[in-house]
């Protein structure tokens, strides 16, 4: 079943690809459906439709059957309504015909069906309806390998990307070197203190002991006059 492509499908991705179902191509898919059929009557939408790449078409299994014979054409005329846009004249006229009840037998709808086929090719028509079940379902694949490639991209880049904690190790640090770099201007990249110059120390030191000598002179001499 996964071979299979149902009508609605394939009529959503041609419109989506801006080239609709052609009106001869449901046409053909909805005689071959009748005549799949044989004798059993079911009811059926485009949802049930189904396609093969060989272009054999197929009706679901969850395909509700019915008593009605005339219920079996009301729905393939629905079917066609559901995936041709715009719908074509003659599709609207075989509505009318089928709803008038002027279409009741089997034979009668398959006869309709193919008058509007003309020229009728089954071969042909079957190779060229395989071959557009074919085309959208390498499309669809390629699409959907597409979208697991960027996925499995996306997921890598996580995966192999730097961790949140080095990355806030990084901006830590990064903070840190902004912080402490006045704090180095202030203090690691001062200037060592000048040193005074060594006569200048025993000068100094020359004058202090002269006014220690002179204080002390100073105050033997009032000791002395006592």
């Amino acid at each position: 079943m996964s071979d299979l492509l149902r009508l609605d499908v394939l009529s959503q991705r041609l419109a989506g690809r801006g080239a609709p179902l052609q009106a001869e191509t449901a046409l053909f898919v909805a005689l071959s459906l009748l005549e799949s059929l044989g004798s059993d009557v079911r009811v059926v939408t485009s949802a049930e439709v189904c396609i093969d790449p060989s272009g054999v078409v197929s009706v679901a299994p969850e395909a509700p059957t019915s008593d009605d014979e005339l219920a079996l054409y009301e729905s393939l005329v629905a079917m066609l309504e559901e995936v041709l846009v715009p719908l074509p004249m003659n599709v609207i006229a075989l509505a009318g015909r089928v709803r008038g009840g002027e279409i009741t037998s089997r034979g009668a709808m398959t006869a309709e069906l193919q008058s509007l086929l003309v020229p009728f090719n089954r071969g042909a028509a079957t190779r060229q309806l395989g071959r557009l079940v074919r085309e959208q379902q390498r499309a669809g694949a390629r699409a959907l390998d597409s979208a697991h490639g960027l996925d499995a991209a996306a997921a890598d880049t996580l995966l192999d990307g730097t961790p949140l904690g080095a990355l806030a190790g990084d901006d830590a640090r990064a903070a840190d070197t902004v912080l402490d770099a006045p704090l180095r201007g202030e203090w690691g990249d001062a200037p060592p203190p000048r040193q005074r110059p060594l006569w200048l120390s025993v000068a100094a030191l020359f004058v202090s002991m002269a006014l220690v000598g002179a204080s002390a002179v100073f105050l033997w001499a009032r000791l002395k006059g006592r």
